[in-house]
């Protein structure tokens, strides 16, 4: 259970990272790019 809460929280951190590196880009813009990584399309 730790594993997936770890998972869960690398994810979300990458997401922040990649979402302030992209300077905050609306959430909309961000799920419409190809190139984004989508880590919760498995839920």
């Amino acid at each position: 259970m730790e594993i997936l809460i770890t998972l869960l929280a690398l994810s979300l951190v990458v997401i922040l990272a990649t979402n302030l590196s992209r300077s905050a880009k609306p959430l909309e813009e961000i799920q419409a790019d190809e190139s984004w990584p989508k880590p919760f399309s498995f839920i």
